[in-house]
């Protein structure tokens, strides 16, 4: 892009205060543990001990052995949805 415009220039940048947005960084560091439980399951690359205790800590959290699993999605009545990790 840069060789294009011929310029050093930055695109999207949005400037928010951090708590405007927390919910959407919880999202992400939950998805970037599940994507990181995959890749630790297909991947034979030893595991950063960083991830690896964020990881471990959400599946604590969550009481789940394996993140890396598929899982079926329950719905009961009310206003909340269910969801069941199958081994």
């Amino acid at each position: 892009m840069r060789e294009k415009i011929k310029r050093n220039a930055l695109f999207g940048i949005v400037r928010v205060e951090s708590h405007a947005i927390s919910e959407l960084q919880l999202v992400d560091v939950l998805l970037g543990s599940v994507g990181y439980a995959f890749k630790l399951k297909y991947n034979n690359q030893p595991p950063s001990k960083g991830k690896l205790a964020v990881l471990k800590h959400i599946q604590n959290k969550l009481n789940i052995n394996i993140m890396s699993e598929s899982f079926k999605k329950r719905k009961t009545g009310g206003h909340f949805e269910v969801v069941e990790f199958i081994k």
